[in-house]
């Protein structure tokens, strides 16, 4: 009867080995979420920041004020 009125014996801890691997396991999936974040995050700011901007870059401008005629711009003399 004593079995009866007894407290059951708490679980033994896990070894330390598997909390280290647990807690390894734990950071690089929390590393992998937060690199998503960053990729999900660059991709909107892409997309905010091209279009029409894009087309209307100093750049672009340049080099169309640079070409006059049709074939590359050449002139005989």
């Amino acid at each position: 009867m004593g079995g009866l009125f007894s407290k059951p014996a708490a679980p033994a801890p896990p070894p330390k080995p598997v909390q280290k691997v647990q807690k390894k396991e734990e950071e690089k999936v929390e590393k992998q979420m937060i690199e998503e974040e960053k990729k999900i995050q660059a991709r909107k700011a892409a997309r905010r920041t091209g279009g029409l901007r894009m087309l209307t870059s100093p750049v672009r401008v340049a080099e169309q004020e640079q070409k006059t005629k049709l074939g590359g711009g050449s002139t005989l003399t």
